[in-house]
Formats: structure tokens, sequence, C-alpha cells
């Protein structure tokens, strides 16, 4: 069962740490006062289980913004609003209440673990998880690409969920590249997710000068880049009504009320991390749908896993 803390409640006790802990309560409460603000400005999140498409494209940490400059594949494009600002949230909001026998899910994201075996037809995870490329440290967008074209091919009375970890660190343009060589830079560090702390790694190599914005921003909008550019060619290979959208957005140093910030850190309300494309696809024929039987879900060993998680940034 989650914490008060981790289902964006506050009980004596941490609120108590966090005003002894100066950092702590200046986090908590721009947390609060963002959250407040965002709302009324933009209401509630989508529910993407909810809504029209045969084919649900997922572009991980992939603002709309970005998205809206790079994106060339025919369409109409809208906003959204994502009910998390990282994966587990996401996941967790959209999946863990429901089933969904209808669907197959092709995912990239280790998050994916915490739903249970029954929550979808079948959740293609493990076979993802195989193309694993230890020199990129993440699965590179084309396995997900295969991947989905085979379980359409052998499930064509499906809905399908494609998620793949890009536009999201580790950054695998030339750019991205460059920076692993110079300075290690691109990988989160494994704590953000917990607290919400912006990445000591980022902000160390951009305060002390080894990477500048123009570069961490180069290198994200090259991996946008790549997302998009594999994301078309799955539109192109299935047929339905195909909706690209994001998990969640990214934050590039963009101030928020008292602090810069960094990744995707947990219960935060902004535009840059709430804000998706929606960006529909439609379809002369539709496909029709039925449910099945849950197939069984074939996990990752316990060390595996956390590798995965940890090379992406995660706890």
């Amino acid at each position: 069962m989650q914490s008060d803390h981790a289902r964006g409640g506050y009980t004596l006790s941490n609120l108590l740490s966090a005003i002894r802990d100066p950092g702590l309560f200046v986090r908590e409460t721009e947390r609060v006062l963002l959250k407040r603000k965002f709302g009324r400005e933009f209401g509630q999140g989508i529910d993407v289980m909810d809504a029209d498409w045969d084919n649900l494209l997922i572009l991980d940490a992939c603002r709309f913004d970005y998205f809206a400059e790079q994106n060339h594949i025919d369409g109409e494009l809208d906003r959204a609003v994502s009910r998390g600002s990282n994966s587990r949230e996401f996941i967790e909001a959209n999946f863990a209440d429901g089933r969904f026998h209808d669907t197959v899910l092709v995912t990239a994201n280790p998050f994916v673990e915490r739903l249970d075996d029954d929550t979808f037809f079948r959740i293609c995870y493990s076979e993802v998880l195989e193309e694993w490329d230890g020199s990129l440290n993440t699965v590179p967008p084309s396995a997900v690409v295969e991947t989905a074209i085979e379980m359409h091919e052998r499930y064509p009375d499906k809905r399908l969920i494609a998620h793949f970890m890009q536009p999201h660190a580790p950054y695998i343009g030339p750019t991205g590249r460059e920076l692993v060589e110079r300075c290690e830079f691109g990988v989160f560090n494994p704590e953000m997710e917990r607290d919400g702390i912006p990445s000591d790694g980022i902000v160390d190599v951009i305060e002390d000068g080894s990477v500048s914005e123009e570069e961490l921003r180069r290198a994200y909008v090259e991996n946008v880049e790549i997302a998009i550019e594999h994301a078309e060619s799955l539109v192109e290979a299935l047929d339905g009504r195909s909706v690209i959208t994001a998990d969640h957005g990214e934050a590039l140093g963009e101030r928020g009320l008292f602090r810069r910030h960094y990744g995707h850190g947990p219960r935060l309300y902004t535009p840059e991390l709430r804000v998706v494309p929606w960006h529909v696809v439609p379809a002369d024929e539709r496909r029709t749908v039925t449910a099945g039987e849950p197939e069984s879900f074939e996990r990752l060993d316990g060390e595996t896993r956390d590798s995965r998680l940890q090379a992406l940034g995660y706890k």
C-alpha cells in the first residue's frame, strides 16, 4: 500500500520533516502551490484508456512543444494533460485499477511490473527488454517497433499500446553520445525518481560549465526526432486509428516558483511535465476489437530489473 506521501497526501510526520529540512520544505511548498496553479489553468488529466484509438503510441518523456516543433507525421495535433509527471504515476493512474482484456501492451518501461498479471490481455515486456542495447544503456526504439508489429499480426483483434523509452534519457543521438563520452552525461541520478530532487548529475555538469543548457536541449531534441521517426514507421505498419502521445514531459531548466527543474520528478505540476502531445492519425477503416482471456505476464528477474531501472535513472 502506498504511503500518504506517495499518494500526494501529507501526515504530521512528513510535515515536521519538511519543516526541519529547509530544502525539503521549499520543494514541498512549491509542489502544493504549483498543483493549485496548474489545476486552475489546465484541469484534470486525460484517461488514455477511455480515449478513441486502435493504436496508442506512447513516447516516454516527450514534451508537447518539442513534439510540435519536430513532428512531420500527418494528422491532427492537440494538447493533452497527463495524469503523471513521471512514468510510475502515469502507469498507476491510467492502468492499475482497470482490466483491459481487449488490449496488448508492448513496453520497454520497467514500471509496468507494478501492474497485476491480468491488467491487459497481454503485456509484452520481457521480450522487448531482451533487446537491451548495452552501448546505449536503453532499449532502442526499433525493438519496440518490431515487437509491436509482431504482436499486431498475432492479435489483429486487439487494441495495441506501444510504449517507447525515447525521448527519455539516455540521449542516443550524436550530441547525447558525445556528451556521454565527455562527462558521462545523460543518465539521471537514481534518487531523483524517489524523492523528486533534480538530478545532481545534470545540475552539476550545467553549473560547472561541462554541459550547457543549449547542449542539453539539443541532445533532447535529437531523442525527440528519433522517437518521432520510429513512431511514424510503426503508424505506417498498422491499421486503424493511431494516437501518438506521451506519459509525461521533461523539464530542461525551466524555473518553477522557487527553483529550476530538470528531468521529471514525481508529483510535479508544470506545463513542461504535464502537457503532452495528442496526435491523432485517422483511418478509413477501424479495427474490430474483442476481449480475450489474459495471457501470462513474464517479468524480469530482480537483478536484471534493478539494473535496467538504474541505467534509466530510476531507483
